[in-house]
């Protein structure tokens, strides 16, 4: 839910406002749960299980979960010869693949 552009404040999704610019959610979470419990949830969460080291670790909450991702993500990721980070940079492969160049050099591979 942070992660919508636009809502800063997490509360802001139990506002009964009508969605423009500057306010309202455009979905309205107090239908399904309140605030409280929410928040109450929230605070109870945790993603690990390890103590807290001796120096400051602003990550130490999700270390855990960031290891097993990077873990994950060398044991399983193989990237081939093209790879899409973004979904905006499929317009651009999508414009080259009609050039003479992308023939030339895509040694004829399908799509």
């Amino acid at each position: 839910m942070a992660c919508f552009e636009g809502i800063l404040d997490r509360s802001e999704w139990w506002s009964s406002l009508p969605v423009n610019e500057f306010e309202g959610a455009p979905i309205w979470l107090a239908k399904y749960i309140s605030l409280r419990r929410f928040e109450d949830i929230m605070q109870g969460l945790r993603y690990t299980n390890r103590p807290r080291p001796a120096y400051e670790d602003r990550f130490h909450d999700v270390r855990e979960l960031i290891d097993a991702f990077n873990n994950h993500y060398e044991n399983n990721y193989h990237p081939g010869w093209l790879s899409c980070l973004d979904e905006s940079m499929t317009d651009c492969v999508r414009s080259a693949e009609a050039s003479p160049i992308w023939e030339r050099t895509s040694h004829n591979l399908q799509w």
